[in-house]
């Protein structure tokens, strides 16, 4: 598909780019004297051949500069979706569409520009700004950095008034994530499961199974928030502002909707080591114990004064469902042929060493949710 995609994108008409591209340098006189287009990054789960850029060279009054913008190109799937499913395909078009990211407030993570969305048949074209990071590697600094920036994102969030009620945002998260793991229990009668899952680690995924109810209500109770809920750290980015100081932009918002407080956090802890060879999974109790009180000091830094415990019921609940609950499931897709030659790819290991420590991850939710158990006795839920 990415050759017939490069074909059909050299061939592009030049007036749509040169407005794309005139939105992107803020100049209405900018012209374009050469550009080339090439696949953007092979990295993406659900699109990994969705993203191109262009770039090139140019003038105006000001003089001959290069430019570079970004093209995300979503196909439809070609099934009818609920709108509010958690990859409905078109949401991130329709954010664009509306302005609705560049509309929410600017404390905390940056958003890209968007520079048109275009339905076209069977897909859709989303331009927007090519973002540049300043660093590529991140130590627990940046990570509690942009932590930080996170809970100040969602803490503004929590003061609109009203809030935003499109209706293709994404709602009931994790019970729509539960929905796709309905063939759950016939996980546990496969070889796979047999020889990775110990019957301890099965008697404490049935236990949380059967109180999946009670966790996905206490996380309805919790004060809502507009979320991205895929903030892992492909996702985000750290990048210098024209005033020398650091920036977190976030990427990517095709799951934005509404989640409880503390959701956010479990993407940059959990999926971070989930499937990008980020961080290791032995380190996920030191980047836990560095990210979440601070992603607390900035929900407080930005003014909200709630009870700690219920954002870190968020986070640990949260991390139970999406995490815990469907931790069989999940290792074993990643370990079916279909999906076992991504692993090297995505995660820069081997499928053996994948499912090694997707099992690890497994464990380390599943204490989550014996402090999501004790948090909800203590909290009344």
């Amino acid at each position: 598909m990415t050759q017939n995609m490069l074909e059909t994108l050299k061939a592009l008409d030049p007036a749509l780019l040169t407005d794309v591209v005139r939105q992107d340098q803020r100049s209405a006189a900018f012209e374009i004297t050469e550009w080339t287009v090439n696949l953007l990054s092979d990295k993406g789960i659900v699109n990994p051949e969705g993203l191109f850029l262009f770039s090139g060279q140019g003038y105006d009054e000001r003089g001959t500069r290069s430019w570079s913008v970004a093209l995300k190109y979503m196909k439809d799937p070609g099934e009818e979706q609920n709108l509010h499913e958690i990859y409905y395909w078109k949401r991130e078009a329709l954010l664009a569409q509306t302005g609705l990211l560049a509309s929410l407030p600017n404390g905390g993570i940056a958003r890209p520009r968007f520079y048109g969305a275009t339905e076209r048949e069977g897909c859709v074209w989303i331009w927007m700004e090519h973002l540049v990071p300043s660093k590529t590697h991140w130590t627990i600094d940046d990570f509690v950095f942009a932590a930080q920036q996170i809970g100040r994102f969602n803490a503004a969030c929590l003061t609109l008034n009203p809030m935003p009620d499109y209706p293709w945002l994404c709602q009931g998260h994790l019970r729509n994530w539960l929905e796709h793991e309905t063939k759950v229990n016939a996980f546990w009668e496969s070889p796979f499961a047999n020889e990775a899952f110990s019957s301890h680690l099965r008697e404490r995924w049935a236990k949380l199974w059967g109180e999946r109810e009670r966790f996905l209500n206490t996380l309805d109770r919790l004060p809502q928030v507009l979320s991205h809920f895929d903030l892992h750290r492909r996702n985000l980015m750290i990048r210098q502002q024209d005033s020398n100081r650091e920036e977190v932009v976030a990427l990517d918002w095709a799951l934005c909707g509404y989640g409880p407080l503390g959701g956010d956090a479990y993407a940059m802890i959990i999926a971070t080591t989930t499937l990008f060879d980020e961080m290791e999974p032995a380190d996920l109790p030191e980047l836990e114990a560095a990210v979440f009180p601070a992603y607390l000091e900035g929900l407080q830094n930005a003014g909200w004064q709630g009870n700690p415990e219920l954002a870190r019921l968020g986070y640990t609940a949260w991390t139970a469902i999406w995490q815990a609950a469907a931790a069989p499931v999940l290792v074993a897709l990643w370990n079916s042929h279909n999906t076992q030659p991504l692993a090297p790819q995505l995660a820069g290991r081997s499928p053996e060493a994948f499912a090694a420590a997707q099992l690890m991850i497994y464990e380390f939710a599943l204490d989550r949710a014996d402090e999501a158990r004790q948090l909800m006795d203590r909290l009344g839920f």
